[in-house]
């Protein structure tokens, strides 16, 4: 009745198994017959785990005995009552009859498996029952005696995700079959990992069943750092900000944030009026998670200046409107290069201009904010506007501009002075056109109503 030779010795430091019911189908009806079977049992060479069943069975599969496996000492040990057939109740099979031979069934604790003995290593059927009033049956009466059921079941672990944080929930092993040996930096006796326990760095797990051992890599890393790193103020109108945070890989959420093109998230200063706005960015990682929130401030910015001539050839430049961004304007002029004009000119007043040449006007407000004027080509040429019959510019109702004179040259900004692509109005709205046929200029304002 020895188990298979070569095998693992038994494994210290069991797991603690928590003790199963009876399993189903095991019902024993005690007689007052009956003998004890001792012995050492083993799953291919390692102990029972605790909380295991045993059970004997009589040729036709009925249960004639049932006991929990006892564990001493990293030894589990069977000391199990076979109970005979009851010849007063003949339509009733309670156990073994005479010389009946009989098998044992082992349910390893946890596996929901049920491994039969005997077995292909040892073969032979156990007979030699006999009604000894409980007592060992001379056959079976050695404790040390090892029953050895071969458990054809894979190793496995449940690995935990490879990275961790210390904060994370203690992540459940669920190693199979139950019994063998766990090991790892982190792992409890309950058979968790405890990222926090096992400390920041690369640890490698591992359990030990019979003669196989399985393993799994986790690294416990730091917290993320969701600090957000974008930082204001904006002026309204400003070309959208990518947002960035001291840990990439997270979600963006707020007023005036939308995805942008290559991934990510971007705040758009023009998409919100001046003011403050919360933006908050979330990591969130395998078992852990880092939010902040930043207030980006969006600050007025000044209406796009106009510039127009005077009857005794100077340049003014002026911005309309009573709101909060025309406060304090400065004025400085540049060339369509972006040269700025000699010293002496920043103001709203260009006093030489030079006929012939194009003029821009920047105005910067007390916040700090600017906003370009559309070009001005002062000279005999310039049309302030169109004279009735002469040159007409209009849009269509898909925003096709349509001139009543072949164009040389078009340029077209919208209503915060920024300069868009000249193939057609993209929406409703009010635009300025600068467009140029041979020598003769014209700047008209054009204003698209929804569609």
């Amino acid at each position: 009745m020895r188990g298979r030779a070569g095998l693992s010795t038994a494994v210290g430091g069991l797991l603690s198994g928590v003790a199963l019911a009876q399993p189903a189908g095991w019902e024993v009806t005690p007689t007052s017959a009956s003998g004890s079977v001792l012995g050492t049992v083993t799953v291919n060479g390692v102990p029972a785990a605790a909380g295991s069943w045993i059970g004997a069975f009589d040729p036709s599969g009925h249960c004639a005995g049932a006991a929990q496996i006892i564990l001493n000492s990293g030894t589990a040990y069977m000391s199990l009552a076979v109970y005979g057939d009851d010849p007063m109740t003949a339509a009733v099979d309670e156990g073994i009859t005479g010389a009946e031979p009989f098998t044992l069934r082992l349910a390893p604790a946890g596996s929901g498996a049920v491994v039969p003995y005997p077995n292909a290593d040892s073969p032979l059927p156990l007979t030699g029952w006999a009604n000894t009033n409980g007592a060992p049956l001379p056959a079976f009466a050695d404790p040390t005696a090892v029953f050895d059921f071969a458990f054809d079941a894979a190793v496995a672990l449940a690995c935990p995700p490879a990275t961790l944080c210390p904060a994370s929930d203690p992540w459940p092993l669920n190693p199979m079959p139950p019994g063998g040996l766990l090991a790892g930096s982190g792992v409890g006796p309950d058979g968790l990992f405890d990222a926090a326990a096992a400390g920041l760095g690369l640890h490698l797990l591992s359990y030990t069943w019979g003669a196989t051992t399985v393993t799994c890599s986790v690294e416990v890393t730091a917290t993320p750092d969701a600090t957000v790193l974008t930082t204001g103020p904006f002026c309204s109108g400003d070309a959208p900000v990518l947002l960035t945070a001291a840990t990439s890989g997270g979600t963006w959420w707020g007023t005036g944030v939308f995805p942008a093109a290559g991934g990510g998230a971007v705040f758009d200063p023009g998409a919100v009026a001046p003011g403050t706005y919360p933006v908050t960015y979330t990591l969130d990682l395998p078992g852990c998670s880092a939010t902040a929130t930043s207030a980006l401030a969006v600050l007025p910015a000044p209406a796009p200046p106009l510039i127009t001539a005077t009857t005794d050839g100077t340049l003014v430049a002026s911005v309309g409107g009573g709101g909060a961004g025309n406060g304090g304007v400065t004025f400085v002029w540049y060339v369509l290069d972006g040269t700025q004009v000699a010293e002496g000119t920043e103001g709203p007043e260009l006093g030489t201009p030079l006929s012939g040449t194009t003029y821009l006007v920047a105005a910067t407000n007390s916040y700090g904010c600017t906003a370009l004027s559309a070009p001005f080509l002062f000279g005999p040429a310039v049309i302030g506007a169109p004279a009735a019959g002469a040159w007409t510019l209009t849009a269509t109702a898909d925003g096709t501009l349509l001139s009543s004179h072949p164009l040389d040259e078009l340029r077209l900004f919208d209503a915060a002075g920024r300069e868009l692509s000249p193939s057609r109005l993209p929406g409703p709205g009010c635009y300025l056109v600068v467009a140029r046929s041979g020598s003769a200029w014209i700047r008209q304002r054009l204003v698209v109503a929804g569609r």
